[in-house]
């Protein structure tokens, strides 16, 4: 079931008992990301050689991203990647598209919301065919160069058949906390030399993969 576009803060008292719900849905392991925006409604898009119909479809927000600017419309593929316009529909950051796996393979669903204060976009991207799947959780934002950059991507379901295993990221100030489907919980915390998120270890450090 395809979900319309809400607004709402993942992890507190939704306003509209019907909205959060369909947030989790969309995002169920994504947490305390808030003044979120959600979507998964695809637009269609032209099939490329080697991928799926979905990996072409679009998704597409209105949200204010970039601070000092108004509010921005976010466009993601799986294809094409990820562009950010500004109010009079100029490219403001780019980020690019993913090698296509598999028959399953799109990006499911769109979110923007503040990491405690950090303006930030998420991706829910699903590789994989018809029995077995993987999906990552991708967050990005816009730096003080105004480019889109990847700050963090990690695997958060897999699914092989009726089998799903699902792990989960917490965000908390300057930080994540990650775990694995299968493995076990480790914090990364936010680096603004390198604009990424950094693994800091686990409680079990030879089972916490960094993300990628």
């Amino acid at each position: 079931m395809k979900l319309a576009a809400v607004a709402l803060s993942l992890g507190a008292t939704a306003p509209n008992p019907v909205s959060m719900p369909r947030a989790i849905e969309a995002f169920p392991w994504l947490h305390n990301l808030s003044a979120v925006h959600v979507t998964d409604e695809p637009r269609a898009g032209a099939s490329e050689l080697g991928c799926s119909s979905g990996a072409s479809q679009s998704l597409s927000l209105v949200a204010d991203i970039v601070p000092g600017r108004g509010r921005e419309t976010i466009v993601a593929s799986l294809t094409d990647g990820v562009v950010v316009r500004d109010r009079e529909d100029q490219p403001i950051g780019r980020a690019p598209g993913y090698d296509c796996t598999g028959s399953a393979d799109e990006i499911t669903a769109l979110a923007t919301g503040s990491a405690f204060g950090a303006p930030t976009i998420a991706l829910a991207i699903t590789h994989g065919g018809h029995r077995v799947q993987a999906t990552e959780l991708a967050l990005l934002r816009v730096d003080a160069r105004g480019r889109l950059e990847p700050v963090f991507t990690a695997e958060v379901e897999e699914r092989a058949g009726d089998t799903v295993r699902r792990g989960s990221v917490w965000v908390i100030p300057g930080g994540l906390i990650y775990r694995h489907p299968r493995r076990n919980t480790a914090l990364w915390t936010f680096d603004p030399v390198a604009g990424v998120y950094l693994y800091r270890g686990g409680f079990d450090e030879t089972t916490a993969p960094p993300p990628h």
